[in-house]
């Protein structure tokens, strides 16, 4: 189902969090401002 679908995203969303947050090289606010962009598009399509 749809709903199924829209939750299946979020484990992922949280793992690449995780990640971001777990290495200091990756952790920059440019990344942080292009994963902040990618995620409000994502919630303007629902």
């Amino acid at each position: 189902s749809r709903k199924r679908a829209k939750f299946a995203i979020w484990p992922t969303v949280i793992g690449i969090f995780e990640f971001t947050f777990s290495n200091p090289k990756i952790y920059s606010e440019v990344k942080l401002k292009r994963l902040a962009k990618l995620f409000d598009k994502y919630l303007k399509k629902q």
